[in-house]
């Protein structure tokens, strides 16, 4: 009862007062005006952040007369008071009239010392297991920077409408979780005290909001985090910290402030200097709208503390460490999703150069990540139950044996269970289980996910019996029992986790939700194809397909089939962003091979779905498209999955390194050579377009004089002076090309790949050759289908017959294509004869 009537006490008094700053704020005209940095587009009042300080008061007053912290647990922790105090001081004189940067930096490191006085300090990390890493002398200093960092982190995060007190409120509940298992009753109370305060303020500052908390509200939250990522993290009332789980569970501000760190760093500006590129900029420029970038930065937000609290409930060194690399992993992933880890330059074809990667990822949907979560969700449940089945029907229900006195609390009390759960996940994210489409059939999905668990459940039968299998002279490996409790195991998780993906999928469809709402899509060509697709389309209702309106390649009438026709083939880019389309179904006719090229030569570019006839669909692919219901089928699908290009990855560092390992002194003499005939350096740097369009220094060995033959052969040309003996050697034998190793081991080059190219033969050729940005998709390789297809000698007029293959490639890759290629090229490179040196002028000549 004092614990609800703390949060109501908090929650109406920061209502109440919230509304009342509002109105002074807006009367006496403190607040925000729009600018080039900020999202919102008038005035809006500030000081809401005193509400929230009002709501904390009021919950503590309630929480101090229900007897649920005496008034000394307080006054003891005067010095946090008096840190609080100072933040809410400088935060309220930078909303009024503006402070600087040093200022507020002597402001955020007086309350920071205050708190650290009064013993919020960090003397020790506690690592996973129990052992322990002292600071020493440099435990008060890193504490004072540790919560100024919090500070900041938090105030950079005010960027929308609700973001910052939305997380601090989901970070504050997970603290209150710990605070509430280790029976801490001051920072309970404080903190059910700051989420009524919290809620109250999100009534006025959730989208569209009416009120900003300002300074005064986000270097409180920041402080008041900060503090409790201390306090409720401390083990046994010692001054040892939990602090990965600190790290953990304020996730999201601090990837979102390192992340702006870093990238303005990588592009030489000053670190602190304001920009439009954090985590909630790039959410808004991949096609999210104000509310869901806020609502997707709660998901991460919740799921940093879901891993940290598990963190905490599970002090075993294994699953700690585990949970601690799973919340690295996805911070890794969204730097990488949003754009922030390409930190080169980038080309975008028809529209020129540009620096935000962001913008060349494919917009995320909403609804998709909705379903993913389900899925996620539906699979956690999948594998615990099946474990508890499988325990139960072994062990308790005497069908296969009398039943046994062990306890199931045995197995879930140990990370065993956790870390089980954790392996099914990561299996089906690795084969693009969260990934599948809508129109993919749901018998289809029964097979992969089988498939997946039936792979995933011989695996840990032979993990299990490793050690056995590993022994000489052992009997049996295989252990009947274990046997059986496996095939019980594989059966259990076969039927729950599709049936639970398929009970998700039915609601999504009925209900028309998630990855199963109507799509918006473009119908191109009005044409009798094209009227029999809409027919189909509108009278069968699995077909998610919601038609926006038709474009012609010449449009002569207002509309089609009832459907409005809203253009010519040039204003596709701007209908696709206008209508927010997500998928182009194309029905011209089949004679019109051309106009079909051109259509997905311009929508793949925009990273929509391209769909069209199975009779057209054999221009471009080769394969069996998967059929849902409908006769039509995807554009240049994907068909490998993300362990598929992990071990591509796999495969070319392994080559690369032992490749360089195997001619290191080759290298060594080579390199000697070449410094002592050229000159320095020995490697020679030629810029080359890289996958996603990012530009990279592709290395070489020098094959002359800088200026000379051997630079002109770089690139593209071959002069009328003739090569040095030694640049003869290095170009016949093809040995120049070997620093390109480097490349692979850097990820800029994988092994088999398309030809580099520079970035001026892309400009050149962009407009003559279609296609072309498909090059693109995949890492450029040091050989491939068109390197050994057309020789170095070949002449430009080979250009198309080589980007055929180029895309072949691209549309049908796969470990075994790349494993064939790499030894088609040792044939070869062994059996064909050495090139000849360039001698003689030659026009258009292609670059080696």
């Amino acid at each position: 009862m004092a614990t609800v009537l703390t949060l109501l006490a908090s929650l109406l008094t920061s209502l109440a007062a919230v509304a009342l700053v509002r109105r002074v704020a807006t009367r006496y005209h403190i607040g925000a005006l729009p600018s080039v940095r900020k999202i919102h587009t008038d005035f809006k009042p500030l000081l809401g952040g005193i509400g929230i300080f009002a709501g904390i008061i009021s919950g503590i007053l309630a929480a101090n007369l229900a007897g649920l912290a005496p008034f000394d647990s307080w006054m003891s922790n005067k010095f946090f008071w008096l840190g609080l105090a100072a933040v809410l001081l400088l935060g309220f004189i930078d909303d009024i009239r503006g402070v600087n940067a040093w200022q507020k930096f002597a402001g955020q490191f007086l309350a920071a010392g205050l708190a650290a006085q009064g013993g919020c300090l960090i003397e020790a990390f506690y690592n996973p297991g129990g052992g322990t890493l002292a600071l020493g002398w440099f435990g008060y200093p890193f504490t004072i920077l540790w919560i100024i960092f919090i500070i900041n982190a938090v105030n950079l995060l005010d960027g929308l409408d609700g973001l910052a007190g939305g997380i601090s409120l989901i970070i504050a509940a997970g603290f209150l979780i710990i605070s509430f298992l280790n029976q801490q009753i001051f920072l309970s109370t404080l903190l059910l005290a700051l989420i009524g305060g919290l809620l109250g303020f999100l009534r006025y500052n959730y989208h569209p909001a009416s009120i900003f908390m300002g300074d005064v509200g986000s270097l409180m939250l920041g402080y008041l985090l900060a503090c409790f990522s201390i306090e409720t993290l401390k083990v046994a009332q010692s001054q040892q910290v939990y602090f990965l789980a600190s790290l953990v569970m304020l996730g999201m501000p601090l990837t979102d402030t390192l992340i702006s760190f870093f990238r303005r760093m990588g592009r030489g500006d000053h670190p602190f200097k304001p920009d439009r590129e954090h985590i909630h900029h790039r959410l808004i420029k991949l096609g999210l709208c104000h509310l869901d970038s806020v609502w997707m930065m709660y998901y991460f937000t919740l799921l940093y503390v879901t891993l940290g609290v598990l963190m905490v409930l599970y002090w075993d060194r294994l699953a700690g460490s585990l949970l601690f690399l799973l919340a690295f992993i996805f911070s890794l992933y969204w730097a990488w999703r949003l754009g922030y880890l390409e930190t080169r330059r980038y080309i975008s074809f028809g529209v020129g150069e540009q620096e935000i990667g962001a913008s060349l990822r494919p917009p995320i949907h909403v609804g998709r990540i909705w379903h993913q979560i389900a899925l996620l969700i539906g699979d956690i449940f999948s594998a615990g139950l099946a474990v508890f089945l499988v325990f139960w029907f072994r062990f308790k229900s005497g069908i296969l044996e009398p039943p046994g006195d062990k306890p199931l609390n045995d197995y879930l009390a140990q990370p065993a269970l956790f870390v089980l759960i954790g392996f099914w996940l990561l299996l089906f994210w690795l084969n693009d289980l969260y990934r599948m489409p809508w129109d993919v059939s749901r018998y289809d999905k029964f097979l992969r996910v089988t498939r997946v668990i039936t792979f995933g459940t011989v695996f840990l039968l032979v993990l299990f019996n490793l050690n056995i299998l590993m022994t000489p002279n052992s009997g049996n490996p295989l252990n009947t029992s274990q046997v059986l409790t496996l095939a019980l195991y594989w059966l259990a998780m076969v039927v729950l986790a599709n049936g639970v993906r398929l009970l998700i999928i039915n609601i999504e469809k009925r209900r028309h939700i998630f990855e199963y709402s109507y799509k918006n899509t473009l119908l191109i060509g009005a044409t009798r194809q094209g009227r029999n697709i809409i027919r189909d389309i509108c009278g069968n209702p699995h077909l998610l397909n919601k038609i926006v309106g038709i474009v012609d390649r010449k449009p002569t009438i207002p509309e089609f089939e009832g459907f409005p026709v809203l253009g010519s083939y040039r204003d596709l880019p701007q209908l696709i962003r206008e209508h927010n389309i997500e998928e182009i179904i194309v029905a011209v006719n089949e004679g019109v091979r051309q106009d079909f090229l051109e259509i997905i030569g311009i929508c793949d570019r925009l990273q929509v779905v391209v769909k069209t006839l199975p009779a057209l669909q054999t221009i471009v692919s080769s394969h069996t498209p998967e059929l849902a219901g409908q006769n039509l089928v995807r554009v240049f699908p994907e068909y490998m999955v993300l362990w598929q290009w992990a071990v591509k990855r796999f495969i070319d560092v392994i080559f690369a390194a032992a490749l360089l390992l195997f001619t290191l002194p080759f290298w060594v003499a080579l390199n000697i050579l070449v410094r002592k005939q050229f000159g320095k350096p020995a490697l020679a740097r030629i810029p080359i377009l890289g996958k996603n369009g990012r530009i990279f220094s592709m290395y070489l060995f020098r094959m002359s004089k800088p200026g000379e033959a051997g630079e002109a052969i770089y690139h593209g040309e071959v002069e009328k002076t003739p090569l040095s003996p030694l640049g003869q050697f290095l170009y016949r034998t093809r040995l120049y090309k070997m620093p390109q190793l480097l490349n692979v081991l850097k990820g800029d080059m994988s092994v088999v790949g398309p030809r580099p190219e520079s970035p001026e033969w892309y400009r050149k050729n962009q407009h003559r050759l279609q296609f072309l940005h498909r090059r693109l998709m995949v890492r450029p390789g040091i050989t491939g289908i068109a390197q050994f297809k057309y020789r170095f000698f070949e002449s430009h007029k080979m250009l198309r017959e080589r980007l055929k293959y180029d895309i072949f490639y691209s549309e049908n890759i796969s470990i075994n294509l790349d494993l064939r290629i790499i030894l088609r090229s040792i044939f070869l490179f062994f059996r064909s004869r050495p090139a000849k040196a360039p001698k003689k002028p030659a026009s258009r000549s292609h670059r080696p």
